[in-house]
C-alpha cells in the first residue's frame, strides 16, 4: 500500500468543513442554536442544516455567523482539505505564491517552514509565541483555539488585517514560460469556440453564433485579467 494511501485514514474528513468549524466554536463558547439563528435571522433548522453540511451559508449569512462567534470569518471556510497530497499541495502553492519553503532543524530530526514575505513571517511570530504560550500551560486548549478563529483579534495585534498577500514577481524566464502556457491556452479556447460558431453560421442559427461570441469575448477578457496579477 502507498505511503499515502497508509496515512490518509488518519485525517478526520469532515472536522475541517465549514459546518463542523461553526458547531465546534458556537459549542466551545455555549451558545445554543437558537440564539445563533436569532442573531444570524435564520432558524434553529437552519443552523443544524448548516453544521451538518446539508446547506452551505451564503458570504452573509457566514459573516453574521462569525460575527455572532466573535471570531474571524475566514477561520470557518471549508478549504477541501480532506488528503495528505492536499496539504502539501496548498503547500508547494504558497511557495511558488508567496515565498515560504521548507527547512531542516539538525537537532532534531524534523522540519519546519518558513517565509520571506515579511508579513507571513509575522503572522509565524504571532502563531508561535501563542504556540509557546500553550506548551507551557499559560492557556487552555479552548482559548489557544479561540485566537486562532478570532486572529487577528485586533490591529494592535496585527495592523495588516485585510491586507491582500502580495505575489512573488516573475523572473524574466518564468514570465516567457507564462505567456507561452496562456497563449496555448487562448488558442485552444478560441478555436474550439470558433468551430461551434461557424457550425451555427451555416445552420443559419445566426443568434446562437452571435451568442457564443459574447460568450468567446467574456472568456477571454476574464481570462486575461486574470492572469495579469501575476505580471504585476
Amino acid at each position: 500500500m502507498a505511503f499515502f494511501d497508509r496515512v490518509e485514514k488518519n485525517l478526520d474528513k469532515d472536522k475541517h468543513s465549514a459546518g463542523m468549524k461553526m458547531r465546534k466554536m458556537r459549542l466551545m463558547k455555549n451558545i445554543s442554536v437558537k440564539e445563533m439563528g436569532n442573531a444570524c435571522g435564520v432558524n434553529d433548522t437552519a443552523i443544524r442544516n448548516y453544521e451538518l453540511g446539508i446547506r452551505q451559508p451564503s458570504d452573509e449569512k457566514l459573516s453574521g455567523i462569525a460575527d455572532c462567534l466573535g471570531i474571524n470569518v475566514s477561520a470557518l471556510y471549508d478549504r477541501k482539505i480532506k488528503t495528505y497530497e492536499d496539504v502539501i499541495h496548498i503547500l508547494f502553492e504558497l511557495e511558488e505564491d508567496y515565498g515560504i519553503s521548507p527547512f531542516e532543524v539538525k537537532e532534531t530530526p524534523f522540519y519546519g517552514i518558513i517565509s520571506q514575505d515579511e508579513i507571513l513571517a509575522e503572522c509565524f511570530k504571532k502563531w508561535y509565541e501563542k504556540r509557546k504560550e500553550l506548551e507551557n500551560h499559560e492557556i487552555s486548549n479552548n482559548e489557544y483555539d479561540c485566537w486562532k478563529s478570532s486572529f487577528p483579534c485586533d490591529d494592535k495585534e496585527f495592523p495588516y488585517s485585510g491586507m491582500e498577500v502580495k505575489r512573488s514577481i516573475l523572473n524574466e524566464q518564468e514570465m516567457r514560460i507564462e505567456i507561452k502556457r496562456l497563449l496555448r491556452e487562448l488558442g485552444w479556447i478560441i478555436f474550439d469556440k470558433l468551430e461551434l460558431i461557424e457550425n451555427n453560421v451555416e445552420k443559419g442559427n445566426i443568434n446562437t453564433a452571435l451568442h457564443m461570441i459574447d460568450e468567446l469575448r467574456k472568456t477571454v477578457r476574464h481570462l486575461l485579467e486574470s492572469e495579469a496579477e501575476k505580471f504585476t
